[in-house]
């Protein structure tokens, strides 16, 4: 934000000069040791910087209050009601931004934008739009085909620096991997794409193998940079082959990997660092998956100056990767995923959870950062929801309780509605601002609207829809103006506002009950709240399903939106029409 209010480039990483109080005056954001393509070297900046700095430091503290009242201005809440309307005025301004040809938005650097993808997909549940629908299948296998994915180890960079997907910025992320994980789970529930299926087994397999830290939980990011061959740092280097590296690695079969496979030169992308322009990353231009192969270069690949890993845990970050887990493994049915989760999520808690009781946003060594951002808390409780969800295990919903207090408590304005990114007793925050744009992950109110929707159907507390309303009509009027960065607020009213509440009354574990939980996971259900409880539980007073029974002793399962519930289903069919028909908007 401060970036664009001084008319500067925009990106990460960010770099920031603040005055001896700690308030911003100056930003930019990466700048190379030296110049470079235009750009001035991080020296020179810091000369320069420091010597404007020297000669006028009031004038640097004025534009450090100009900076914060801007900002508090811009990001002031702006009441309104989003109505399914606003989806549809949504859909169709995100439709005229999508790349029909190689998927995705815009025309040139391509970020993966998963949260603007999820709300196409859910209009396109809602509506039947084959238009939306098809863009996201589309996008989706663009990105799994093109360099976007590492064909070699599994897992999602971070973006691309081209519009075909090919050449990414090779910075590995937990979050940007738990976004595709959720994302491809979702789509996956509707199209049983192999192709889908096989990414999420990948990415999955990358996460335990170069992210999970030594106590279940997981590591923030593999750094883009590496010793190439030369002993010198580079971008990429790990990822990148030359031909006659793949023939090494490949022998006789290196033809019929090149006839599915492709280089992409990292030459063909202006402003790339080049290094050996003869070296590429790998991208895949025909139809099949050799994994065989893929193994022999990984195992080759390994040989190499592996990129650093940032074994810090982030609090949001954990918790995207805890919720797509959670539902990979229910929806997949792969019980180890959820061990999985359910591992990352005591982790995160012993590290995260302070003497206090306080989280923090992060940890690393047994030393907590700062307290947790709205958007950590959110993520955590939306993490513990899931499991909760998957497992019926009533521990994990009372921990997300606890996380929504504490963003009452903490982040809530006594003088408005909506929520403030930073708690009240957080330390050094010049300004506190009230978030609703994605940073490419749902923004902080969002993740609240979420985890507050969800809560109101599990527990039936009024307590949660009226925070999940009240901070929707903080924010709502942008919607009539919408953007890609609000889809996670427009993700959040589709959950409030039209969720299925799916009631299996059944025995975990026995196969009639396990039987329609997996007819549930049959079907894409964006806005699903599941609860699969034994016969004899009363269900909360709200709840339109409290006196339903079971039929003839089996596991019978209820639908409901809003105050209606469907008929009575006790076969997979019955329950597959009455979804089909009920997740329509």
């Amino acid at each position: 934000s401060t970036a664009v209010l001084l008319e500067l480039p925009t990106g990460w990483p960010l770099t920031v000069f603040l005055t001896p109080e700690g308030r911003t005056f100056f930003t930019g954001t990466y700048y190379p040791n030296g110049p470079r393509q235009g750009m001035p070297g991080f020296t020179n900046v810091l000369e320069r910087v420091a010597a404007a700095y020297a000669k006028d430091p009031d004038g640097a503290r004025d534009n450090a209050k100009f900076i914060q009242t801007t900002m508090a201005q811009v990001h002031r809440p702006r009441p309104g009601e989003i109505l399914s309307a606003h989806r549809a005025l949504a859909a169709a301004a995100f439709m005229d931004e999508a790349d029909t040809l190689a998927g995705g938005f815009g025309n040139g650097a391509k970020s993966p934008q998963w949260v603007a993808l999820s709300f196409l997909w859910r209009h396109y549940l809602r509506t039947g739009s084959a238009a939306a629908g098809s863009h996201v299948r589309a996008s989706i296998d663009e990105m799994i085909d093109g360099g976007l994915f590492d064909h070699v180890g599994g897992g999602f960079f971070r973006h691309t620096v081209d519009p075909l997907w090919r050449v990414p910025h090779f910075e590995k992320m937990l979050d940007v991997n738990a976004g595709h994980l959720r994302l491809i789970t979702e789509v996956w529930r509707e199209t049983k794409s192999p192709k889908l299926a096989e990414a999420a087994r990948r990415t999955i397999a990358f996460l335990e193998r170069d992210m999970r830290l030594a106590g279940g939980g997981f590591a923030a990011s593999l750094d883009a940079d590496s010793i190439d061959t030369n002993g010198e740092e580079r971008e990429g280097a790990y990822y990148r082959w030359h031909a006659d590296e793949l023939t090494t690695a490949l022998g006789t079969n290196t033809k019929t990997f090149t006839s599915v496979y492709s280089i992409a030169p990292i030459e063909a992308v202006p402003g790339a660092d080049e290094g050996d322009p003869e070296r590429g990353n790998l991208y895949r231009t025909g139809a099949t998956t050799l994994l065989v192969d893929l193994e022999t270069l990984r195992r080759a690949r390994a040989k190499q100056h592996a990129p650093q890993r940032d074994n810090k845990l982030v609090a949001d970050w954990a918790g995207q990767a805890i919720a797509a887990l959670a539902e990979a493994g229910q929806v997949f049915n792969k019980p180890a995923w959820t061990r999985q989760s359910r591992d990352a999520f005591a982790a995160a808690q012993r590290a995260l959870v302070d003497s206090n009781g306080r989280l923090r946003q992060s940890a690393f060594e047994k030393q907590w950062g700062p307290l947790a951002t709205l958007a950590g808390l959110a993520a955590m409780a939306d993490g513990a929801i899931s499991l909760f969800e998957a497992t019926g295990e009533q521990a994990y919903l009372v921990r997300a309780v606890a996380w929504a207090i504490d963003i009452e408590t903490h982040h809530g304005d006594t003088t408005a509605p909506g929520f403030f990114d930073s708690a009240a007793d957080a330390e050094a925050v010049p300004v506190r601002l009230k978030s609703i744009i994605d940073d490419p992950n749902p923004s902080g109110n969002a993740r609240a609207v979420e985890i507050a929707a969800r809560l109101y159907y599990h527990t039936g507390e009024d307590r949660w829809r009226q925070m999940a309303e009240t901070t929707l009509r903080a924010h709502g009027r942008v919607a009539g103006h919408p953007q890609l960065g609000i889809a996670g607020l427009l993700n959040a009213a589709d959950t409030l506002q039209l969720a299925l509440q799916v009631v299996i009354i059944g025995k975990r574990g026995k196969p009639d009950t396990d039987a329609l939980v997996a007819g549930v996971m049959a079907r894409s259900l964006p806005a699903q709240v599941l609860q699969v409880v034994s016969p004899g539980t009363v269900l909360p007073e709200s709840h339109p399903a409290r006196y339903k029974e079971q039929i003839d002793t089996k596991a019978t399962v209820y639908v409901c939106r809003g105050t209606i519930c469907s008929l009575p289903a006790t076969e997979v069919a019955e329950l597959d029409a009455t979804l089909l028909e009920m997740r329509r908007q």
